[in-house]
């Protein structure tokens, strides 16, 4: 019956030392997606011109294609000798982003032959427009690879570049509650090896019987 009643008390400790640990958690985001996330993308071009932007996006769960509904409009003013910053807000709701894909509009239209992309980022993660296994170009092909940027050639009518993997990290949630229970079982280690810890937790009278 002592041993019953140890075991049944330690598993009590588990319990109040793991509910706070996961409430913790979750009030800092561990658990979920930001319901706004924010995208940013730094370019120049082979002249001037303001042309549209748009970020398509596709929450978890939710599609496999593109739609309009899930996309924010902005515009760049594109300068030869300068970069340009453009950016907006996605309103992810919470999800995580699976895929994303920035259209350029009017690059041909506008008489510009080459787009040099130095910064696209969506939520601080940034994808390198150089970098095939991370990006996919379409009807853009990449010209030249500088240490920051990467200059494309403006191959067709619908230019874009889109990500190849998530933007988000994966299975979040799975992975913030496996370090929230180990980070559970540590301090309750610490809990029943130390005495004093133990004697507050009240398991020392537990031994004694």
């Amino acid at each position: 019956m002592t041993r019953n009643i140890s075991t049944l008390r330690l598993v009590i400790l588990f319990v109040y030392i793991a509910v706070p640990v996961y409430v913790l958690a979750w009030g800092a985001g561990l658990f979920t997606y930001p319901d706004y996330q924010a995208f940013f993308l730094r370019a120049k071009g082979s002249a001037d011109a303001e042309i549209p932007v748009r970020i398509y996006y596709r929450p978890d769960g939710q599609m496999r294609q593109f739609d309009s509904e899930h996309s924010v409009s902005a515009r760049i003013f594109l300068h030869a000798d300068d970069y340009s910053l453009t950016g907006g807000t996605i309103k992810s709701g919470g999800k995580a982003i699976r895929r994303a894909r920035a259209e350029f509009g009017k690059l041909k239209e506008s008489g510009i032959d080459t787009i040099e992309i130095t910064d696209f980022s969506i939520n601080g993660r940034g994808f390198s427009a150089a970098d095939s296994g991370a990006v996919i170009l379409h009807d853009l092909e990449l010209s030249d690879s500088k240490k920051d940027s990467a200059v494309l050639k403006v191959t067709g009518s619908n230019p874009y570049i889109e990500t190849r993997h998530s933007v988000n990290f994966p299975r979040k949630d799975l992975v913030s509650g496996v370090c929230a229970g180990l980070l559970s079982f540590i301090l309750f280690l610490i809990t029943v090896r130390v005495p004093v810890l133990r004697r507050l937790a009240g398991l020392e009278s537990a031994r004694k019987q």
